[in-house]
């Protein structure tokens, strides 16, 4: 793998910056096929030996507008660090988690695309991408950590307060279509058809005596909130 040789000087930091922005603009615009050193030569006013002395080759410098890419689309990424993020309720974290995601996703749809392309026959693209998906992964399960309640989905493990949850499949089911949900409400005929099935009968008391038994195991204080003749949602 070809390791970047940082500029030294602030002329030569200030052209690789040019050159690693248009890079990634080129990338939005036309993809990798986009991405040819005559192209980036015309739009950062560089020339081809000062970008190779950075990059080394081609390789390196795909790798190099990848990784200026992922430090431009993280930073609407989850941080858990942030301080905002605490006190935070479990309906305020679930939802602000969410919004964080697909806000990351869709405003950089159009770079993203690409990468994920040429990650199916790129091996270090893949290595890097999936390192970041499962850094994005543990910043959101860390955020709804510090909210109170913790459901990885993967290892059907469910805790609150650093307590694991005895859980049967559907109060883990349940609880799933709720947190999914963001705090809107869900009716027990949607839980029933997607924490059971769409044939469940419509007049069993299921949902009900899941939501006591899950209510009982999540404690105090009272996560789950009723609407009457409306539903069920995560509240504060």
């Amino acid at each position: 793998m070809t390791e970047i040789s940082a500029p030294r000087q602030a002329r030569s930091r200030a052209t690789w910056a040019r050159v690693l922005d248009a890079g990634v603009e080129l990338l939005a615009e036309g993809g990798y096929e986009a991405l040819t050193i005559g192209a980036l030569c015309e739009r950062a006013s560089a020339t081809p030996p000062s970008i190779y002395a950075r990059a080394g080759n081609k390789d390196g410098l795909l790798l190099a507008v990848y990784e200026h890419a992922m430090a431009q689309i993280t930073r609407t990424a989850i941080h858990p660090d942030d301080g905002t993020w605490d006190g935070l309720s479990v309906q305020a974290a679930v939802t602000r988690a969410v919004e964080a995601l697909c806000r990351t996703w869709l405003d950089n749809a159009a770079v993203m695309r690409p990468i994920v392309h040429r990650a199916a026959h790129d091996p270090e693209i893949f290595r890097r991408g999936s390192q970041a998906s499962r850094e994005e992964a543990r910043a959101f399960r860390t955020v709804l950590e510090g909210a109170g309640i913790v459901l990885d989905i993967a290892r059907h493990h469910a805790a609150r307060d650093g307590r694991t949850l005895d859980l049967t499949p559907k109060e883990f089911a349940v609880l799933e279509v709720l947190l999914r949900a963001e705090a809107q409400l869900v009716s027990a005929e949607d839980l029933l058809e997607q924490a059971w099935d769409e044939h469940a009968d419509p007049f069993t008391n299921a949902v009900r005596m899941a939501m006591v038994s899950l209510r009982r195991k999540l404690g105090q204080p009272p996560v789950i909130e009723t609407v009457p003749r409306k539903g069920y949602r995560i509240g504060d």
